[in-house]
């Protein structure tokens, strides 16, 4: 069975290490990546979990303390079951946090 070739290997990479920045970073590469974020946080369980990643990510980084805000608050306000679901849907803050960045 032949190798895979070096751009399949960079493609694999590239897909992995956004696939991170979605589920663990406080930082965003594209306006689809804060959107998948998003739809991730409101996941039961998993959406909370991703979320304390990404207070985590963004006090380590040093971002902008709007930026460790708008991740904590949607931390608390998506641990409530059912309501935080919700929570999660009608308050993009990965989303929100990207276009912050993008207006500066």
């Amino acid at each position: 069975m032949p190798n895979s070739s070096p751009g399949l290997r960079e493609g694999a990479k590239m897909a992995d290490d956004s696939l991170k920045r979605i589920l663990f970073s406080a930082e965003h590469d594209s306006f689809a990546e804060a959107i998948l974020a998003d739809l991730v946080d409101a996941i039961p369980i998993l959406g909370d979990l991703t979320n304390a990643i990404r207070v985590k990510d963004a006090m380590d980084k040093n971002l902008p303390d709007r930026t460790v805000l708008l991740q904590l608050g949607d931390l608390v306000g998506g641990i409530v079951p059912v309501v935080g679901d919700v929570f999660d849907l009608i308050t993009p803050t990965n989303t929100l946090t990207y276009l912050l960045k993008e207006k500066k």
